[in-house]
C-alpha cells in the first residue's frame, strides 16, 4: 500500500514541477544493489526542483549504479522504485542526496522476498523516522483511500465517472492532506514536513492559499527564507492575486516562435483565454478538441488563445502534438514564471480574461473540471462575445 500511494503520489506531482529556482548544485549518488535484481527494471525518479525526470545509471565494472545530475533545491530527492518481481517484493522510497558523493548500499537480507529491506547510507538522508510517525499518523485517512482506488481505480483515472473521480480527488485526497497538514504544523523544524508541504500540500491546494500561506509562515527561516521557500510563497500568493473579478496579472514571455508576448497589449483591443495544459495530462488532451472548436467559432470575434504548456519528455512531441491539433494561435513552452504568477495550480486550466484585464472565468473554480467539453466556458465566451 505504501508502495503503490508513492508512485501515485509521484504520478501526481509532475503535473505541478514548475518550479523557478537559481541556485544550480550537482550530486553523485553510488547505488549498490542487492543480488539477483534485475537492473532494466529498476526506476529512478529526480526531482530536481524544475522537474520530475527519470534519469539512467551507468554501471561499473563491480555491478554498482552511478548517478549524477543537477538540482536547485536544499536536497535533490531521488525515488528508487523496483515493481513487484514474482516472489520478489518491490520497493518505492525517496532519498535525499546533497553534494557531497552519496551511496545508497543494500545488504543481504535472511528474506529471500525482500531484498531491499536492509541498507546503509552515506551522505544520505532517508527521514525514515519521519516519515514512519507521518505515516503512522494519517493510516486511517491512506488505508480509506487506498481502498476506493482498488475498488474505483479505472474510473478515477480515465475521467469516466464524475462523481467517483470528485469524491477521490474532493473528499478522499483532502482528508489525507488535511491530516498530514495536521502532523507538519506539529513537526515544522523538520525539513521532510517541509517537503511534504511543499509537494503534497502546497501543490495541490488542499486549503485555500491564504490558509496555506499562514502555515507556511510558521515555519523557521532555514526553510522559508531558500529557493524552496521563496518558490512556494510565491506561488501561494500568486494564487492570491487571481480571484474572479480581479484585474489579472500581467506578464512578459516569448512564444515559441521568439516573438514576445504581453497580456497588456490585448487590453482595449481582445479577450484573452489563457491555457495551461501539458501534452502527457490525459484530461489536457481531452479538452484540445473543445478549444479548436472555440478557436474556429471566436478567433475572428476579438478572443485571443494562449497556450502555456509545461515541459514535456521531448520539446519534439510537443510541437507534434500542436501541429496535429491544428492549435493556430499562440503557444508558450515551459515559462515557470508565468504558471507561477497564475498560482501554479493543476492542469488543464483555462482563464478568460474580460477586454479591461480582468478575470471572469477559472474552470480550476467552476466545480466542473472534468467538464471536457467545457461547456461552461463555451456559455462564458458566447454571452461576452455575441
Amino acid at each position: 500500500m505504501k508502495r503503490r500511494l508513492l508512485r501515485l503520489l509521484f504520478a501526481f506531482a509532475v503535473h505541478f514541477l514548475s518550479i523557478s529556482l537559481i541556485a544550480q548544485k550537482h550530486f553523485n549518488l553510488t547505488v549498490v544493489l542487492p543480488n539477483g535484481i534485475i537492473k532494466e527494471k529498476l526506476k529512478v525518479i529526480l526531482e530536481d526542483g524544475k522537474q520530475t525526470q527519470k534519469i539512467i545509471g551507468k554501471e561499473t565494472a563491480q555491478g554498482r549504479l552511478l548517478f549524477k545530475g543537477d538540482y536547485y533545491a536544499m536536497y535533490a530527492p531521488l525515488t528508487i522504485d523496483y515493481p513487484d518481481e514474482g516472489s520478489v517484493k518491490g520497493f518505492a522510497d525517496v532519498f535525499f542526496i546533497r553534494e557531497k558523493p552519496a551511496v545508497i548500499s543494500f545488504l543481504h537480507t535472511d528474506v529471500p522476498d525482500s531484498p531491499f529491506k536492509k541498507y546503509v547510507l552515506e551522505n544520505v538522508q532517508d527521514f525514515k523516522k519521519e516519515k514512519k510517525q507521518m505515516a503512522d499518523y494519517c493510516s486511517a485517512e491512506v488505508r480509506k483511500e487506498m481502498d476506493y482506488v482498488n475498488k474505483h481505480g479505472d474510473k478515477i483515472f480515465s475521467g469516466s465517472d464524475t462523481a467517483i473521480r470528485n469524491y477521490y480527488f474532493k473528499v478522499l485526497v483532502k482528508d489525507r492532506g488535511k491530516k498530514k497538514l495536521n502532523y507538519i504544523t506539529k513537526n515544522l523544524d523538520s525539513y521532510y514536513s517541509f517537503y511534504v508541504f511543499e509537494n503534497e500540500i502546497a501543490r495541490h491546494a488542499i486549503l485555500p492559499a491564504d490558509s496555506l500561506l499562514m502555515v507556511f509562515n510558521t515555519f523557521p527561516d532555514k526553510f522559508k527564507y531558500t529557493d524552496e521557500g521563496n518558490y512556494v510563497n510565491a506561488s501561494l500568493r500568486g494564487r492570491l492575486l487571481v480571484p474572479q473579478k480581479s484585474n489579472a496579472v500581467d506578464f512578459v514571455a516569448s512564444d515559441v516562435n521568439k516573438t514576445k508576448v504581453t497580456l497588456s497589449q490585448y487590453k482595449g483591443k481582445k479577450y484573452v483565454l489563457l491555457h495551461f495544459w501539458a501534452t502527457w495530462c490525459t484530461p489536457c488532451m481531452k479538452e484540445l478538441p473543445a478549444l479548436q472548436e472555440i478557436s474556429t467559432s471566436y478567433k475572428a470575434k476579438d478572443l485571443q488563445i494562449i497556450s502555456v504548456a509545461l515541459p514535456s519528455s521531448k520539446y519534439t512531441d510537443y510541437m507534434a502534438t500542436i501541429k496535429r491539433h491544428k492549435m493556430d494561435w499562440i503557444q508558450i513552452y515551459n515559462d515557470m514564471d508565468l504558471f507561477n504568477k497564475y498560482g501554479n495550480q493543476p492542469t488543464p486550466r483555462l482563464c478568460l480574461i474580460d477586454k479591461s484585464g480582468k478575470l471572469i472565468y477559472d474552470s480550476n473554480e467552476d466545480g466542473q473540471r472534468d467538464n471536457l467539453q467545457l461547456s461552461r466556458l463555451k456559455k462564458v465566451i458566447a454571452q461576452a462575445l455575441n
